[in-house]
């Protein structure tokens, strides 16, 4: 639609415009005269702005106005936190920026899929205006909630219910009106399919989110969620629902055996639903490989590596960060393999993944075997644990880890190739690539702190209960940053060997 043909929709963008001004400037007059809290204020504004913005595709046309609209709240708010203006709106007993990612996620969602998909667009809007806000009034007014954190911010397992049960409702209203008005045609079954699954996961990332950016993340989980299930045949649809229930399982098991961490264990059920739900099995048994056998060898000789972990930054049992740094670019991989369905995508997950275990099994069996250790930049002698340090053992470990993942995608290769053979040994460099990337960086720019109190060298900038003081690298390069370029540079090695 051109630009200029729109001139109702800018009408409509004054109006809506106004409408949202007069929101926040009312919620602000009612708070003062009160005397709210401005936790009051934000859920009021919360909600009439959400319902007000479920509609804008039905009195919006184009795009255009929606994202100026977006745009505009989401440079303003940030600008209000910045300067501290509508201070009782913006004033938390946390920090949070969950008014900045609120406009935000509804400029992205806009861009993405007001054009192909505005039930998904319109079905997130509602999720995180109602949802959301239920789960918070919820978590605060229980008296002695039963509480938990999985990543920063402590929830209640009474809000995470209310949120569940509320976006179960507030979806099927949703799917009810869009039928109504023509926006959508399916059956009540498929229906209430995909809003059981579409409330299961944004409620697993409103209890995982923190300083707000559950306002950014509900909205895009849940629209990608609604839009991929309506327009997957009924065999994906099931598949997609299956893989939600194999990856808890998966997840309770391993949080029960210490492999993860309680916010761990989230994230890899989240990840396992991504990858298993939209690759199938083929996608699934590289990464469930990688997971298994990297958490078995973390525990095996797990006594004989205990002075290891005053010196890594991460210990055994991983958690959201250390899942998020090594299946983040695996997920992010099949998800692009769905909208951009290429055989290279494969390849180049398994790259990703040989990578993460190429390096993961040389740690562990580098460590275990507690030989001889050099620089990988000089080659010169250091201690075992070391950033950096490179020995023959972990070398045969990072090997086979690769040589592993490699294996298990043996019998897809033919779908790219002929050589079947070829391209495992690619698979293999792509992840001893990626590994040996991963130990450059741990001796050059990764964060390596100095114990003001016990003078050990060490990953951690709290060591002793207290400050570490930096010796080299930046502080921003954290473990978890490295093992996410590892794991891009071995998808990249991938891309670059079948091109």
């Amino acid at each position: 639609m051109d630009f200029f043909s729109v001139s109702g929709d800018w009408v409509h963008f004054f109006y809506a415009l106004l409408g949202l001004t007069g929101i926040v400037v009312t919620g602000e007059s009612i708070r003062k005269y009160f005397g709210w809290p401005g936790e009051t204020t934000r859920q009021i504004i919360h909600v009439a702005t959400g319902i007000l913005v479920f509609f804008s595709p039905v009195f919006l046309d184009s795009k255009i106005p929606a994202i100026v609209l977006g745009s505009f709240f989401t440079v303003f708010n940030f600008l209000a936190i910045r300067f501290e203006w509508l201070s009782g709106m913006h004033a938390t007993e946390r920090k949070t920026y969950g008014t900045v990612y609120y406009p935000l996620s509804f400029t992205i969602l806009a861009i993405v899929f007001w054009d192909q998909d505005k039930p998904a667009f319109m079905i997130a809007m509602a999720v995180l205006a109602l949802g959301d806000a239920v789960a918070a009034i919820v978590g605060e007014r229980v008296r002695h909630p039963h509480s938990f954190v999985w990543y920063r911010d402590r929830k209640s397992v009474e809000g995470t219910a209310a949120m569940f049960f509320t976006s179960l409702l507030v979806i099927l209203a949703a799917f009810y009106y869009l039928h109504a008005v023509g926006f959508y045609r399916g059956t009540f079954f498929e229906m209430m399919l995909i809003a059981l699954c579409a409330a299961v996961l944004a409620t697993v990332v409103e209890a995982m989110s923190s300083q707000g950016s559950d306002n950014l993340n509900i909205p895009i989980v849940t629209a990608m969620t609604v839009s991929f299930m309506t327009h997957a045949e009924p065999a994906i649809q099931w598949q997609f629902t299956a893989s939600m229930l194999i990856a808890a399982m998966v997840a309770i098991l391993s949080y029960r055996l210490r492999f993860l961490t309680a916010g761990g264990s989230t994230g890899a059920f989240l990840l396992g639903t991504v990858i298993f739900g939209v690759g199938g099995w083929k996608w699934a048994w590289p990464i469930l490989l990688f997971f298994v056998t990297s958490s078995v060898l973390s525990k095996i000789g797990k006594q004989r590596k205990e002075h290891f972990e005053q010196i890594f930054e991460k210990g055994h049992t991983r958690d959201l960060g250390q899942v998020a740094a090594n299946g983040g670019m695996a997920g992010l991989a099949a998800v692009m393999s769905y909208y951009n369905p290429e055989a290279r995508w494969y390849v180049i997950y398994l790259g990703v993944v040989a990578a993460v275990t190429s390096d993961t099994w040389g740690t562990e069996v580098g460590t275990f075997f507690n030989g001889s250790t050099r620089s990988i930049l000089n080659f010169k002698k250091v201690e075992p644990g070391t950033s950096g340090g490179i020995s023959w053992q972990g070398m045969i470990g990072s090997l086979l880890g690769a040589g592993v993942i490699a294996a298990s995608g043996w019998m897809f290769y033919n779908n790219f190739i002929n050589s079947q053979t070829l391209i495992f040994w690619w698979i293999v460099m792509a992840g001893l690539c990626g590994s040996l990337i991963d130990s450059w960086l741990g001796a050059t720019f990764q964060a390596q702190y100095r114990c003001r109190v016990c003078n050990k060298i060490t990953e951690k900038n709290i060591h002793c209960t207290e400050t570490a003081r930096l010796m080299r690298g930046f502080e921003f390069l954290t473990n978890d940053r490295v093992n996410i370029l590892c794991s891009f540079a071995g998808g990249l090695a991938a891309f670059l060997m079948i091109n």
